[in-house]
């Protein structure tokens, strides 16, 4: 018996340990895809009102960085109103702690009015970025080729045989925290807005 009662008092405190060891809660387990970890790199673009806009700005906040191009028939315009979708799902107070912005991925195009006008009938205004160059075909675009390949945005432009351009591009959606560390990517836009929010609600009350 006394063999017995000693044993049970070693597991007891084995389970204890081990208990303690591995921690209290579980880490939340995005539903999005990891991305390259760090730090988000912060730019500087003009946003669809003709003013500057940096990333750095709105630190603090959770952020969501996506990538857009006006002419875009479908999952551009899919995606952002998935992410309008969203933030109407959010009370008052979690929207105010989430900032947003979409760059566009054809500065030869996308002049601030036409990221105006998208914004106006696409989205709920939040800032759309460009080059202050925009609209120029013969313009190379430095400051936006450095954004893309920060946020890992693959790119190519044909000729549609029409005299026109089309454009192909990949299509992430970034999360950074408060600190504007890349947290989660949603590739494509395919995706539950249920499951997006899941991962943005988690973010907002992360460090409460």
């Amino acid at each position: 018996m006394k063999f017995q009662k000693t044993l049970s008092a070693i597991l007891l405190s084995s389970t204890i340990l081990i208990a303690g060891c591995l921690g209290g809660e579980e880490p939340h387990l995005f539903n999005g895809e990891a991305p390259h970890s760090g730090k988000a790199a912060s730019f500087t673009l003009i946003d669809q009102h003709g003013e500057e806009w940096s990333l750095s700005q709105v630190e603090g906040n959770v952020t969501i960085v996506s990538f857009i191009f006006t002419r875009c028939p479908d999952i551009c315009i899919t995606s952002s109103l998935s992410i309008k979708f969203v933030l109407g799902e959010l009370t008052d107070e979690e929207r105010g702690a989430v900032e947003l912005v979409s760059v566009t991925v054809d500065p030869w195009y996308d002049t601030t009015e036409q990221m105006a006008s998208f914004a106006e009938n696409r989205t709920t205004g939040w800032p759309h970025v460009t080059s202050a160059n925009a609209g120029d075909t013969n313009q190379t675009f430095p400051e936006l080729e450095e954004v893309w390949g920060n946020y890992n945005v693959s790119l190519e432009t044909y000729d549609s045989g029409d005299g026109e351009y089309l454009i192909q591009h990949s299509l992430p959606i970034y999360m950074l925290d408060r600190n504007h560390n890349k947290r989660v990517v949603w590739l494509g836009s395919d995706w539950d807005p249920f499951m997006f929010q899941q991962d943005l609600v988690y973010l907002i009350h992360e460090d409460e």
